[in-house]
């Protein structure tokens, strides 16, 4: 549980983020965040977009690649018990 005086810190820095229009992101490398201002995180997204092929989908695939998945692993399985015998 937080203290108040964590608490209190908390807010200073969401105030500080928000007034510097700046976010707090996980680092492109390393275990680490760091602190960009908003433009520039917005700037660097659209060139990794621009940057990348990209193909728009007509819907939610998650299901499909889910099974999909499923039976690929479902017949590794089967292969691998076949070939223990």
């Amino acid at each position: 549980m937080q203290s108040r005086n964590e608490n209190k810190i908390i807010n200073q820095i969401k105030d500080k983020l928000t007034k510097n229009e700046a976010i707090i992101s996980k680092a492109d490398k390393g275990n680490s965040i760091i602190i960009i201002y908003q433009e520039e995180y917005k700037e660097k997204i659209n060139k990794f977009i621009s940057n990348n092929s990209f193909t728009i989908a007509n819907g939610d695939f998650t299901k499909k690649l889910q099974k999909d998945i499923g039976n690929t692993i479902y017949e590794c399985q089967q292969v691998r018990h076949k070939s223990d015998r």
